[in-house]
């Protein structure tokens, strides 16, 4: 088996080991409301896993404020990253021993998020466990998710090729970044409904993420453990 596993695994942040969507919801629907616009449900799914120029680029237009776009990013940036100070970061159920397998296993451990490091310092100030190798963060890319730059650096700063890696999402810009760098991919729920790529693997909950589904993508066997309802 351990001929088969991942080089490395890619972890996406918000959405797949933290809770913070419920965070960003609340900034962006304030932020948007001070700034004397409406900011509905589904505009705001829109925004989940995708770069944070489009968030602030739509705010203006559903505002026509005067503030520009660099000061709305700063803004978001600094209230989600002082939220999650002041109230501390949620963990997902089983991220701590999702950590540890991987770690007992001796494989890597890269978070790739598009938020940007004052958020993601943050979040890694209060890891559950120790393990995680290194983090990218959306500005260390000139291009964040769904670009897969942001992957590829991940796996560029590990040394190893990204196409031997295994990459954890939620979103739908997110698989798109990680299918674009060339990492099988596995799907766990999140606040989108996403329709699976090509080849992409879906499962319950990253307590199903084993080192044997890990063999069974790595062969190239696309596994579905998800429950979808009928």
């Amino acid at each position: 088996m351990t001929s088969v596993l991942p080089a490395a695994i890619l972890l996406d942040q918000d959405g797949t080991i933290i809770d913070s969507e419920p965070i960003w919801d609340e900034v962006e629907f304030d932020l948007t409301r001070e700034l004397g616009g409406t900011l509905t449900p589904e505009i705001r799914e829109t925004f989940i896993g995708g770069p944070l120029s489009v968030t602030a680029r739509t705010i203006i237009e559903l505002t026509g404020t005067a503030v520009s776009q660099e000061e709305i990013e700063h803004e978001i940036v600094e209230r989600v990253a002082s939220t999650i100070e002041e109230r501390g970061v949620r963990w997902l159920p089983g991220v701590a021993d999702f950590l540890a397998r991987m770690r007992s296993a001796g494989l890597p451990i890269a978070v790739v998020t598009a938020s940007y490091h004052r958020i993601a310092d943050a979040v890694m100030a209060d890891a559950p466990v120790e393990g995680i190798t290194l983090m990218v963060a959306g500005d260390d890319v000139e291009h964040p998710k769904p670009d897969p730059a942001g992957y590829r650096l991940a796996a560029e700063r590990l040394g190893v090729d990204p196409q031997r890696c295994v990459a954890v999402e939620d979103s739908f810009p997110g698989m798109c970044a990680a299918v674009g760098a060339g990492a099988r991919t596995i799907m766990v729920p999140g606040m989108q409904r996403v329709e699976l790529a090509e080849g992409v693997s879906r499962v319950n909950a990253l307590a199903d993420i084993d080192l044997e589904l890990l063999a069974r993508v790595m062969s190239g066997e696309c596994v579905d453990l998800a429950r979808v309802p009928a």
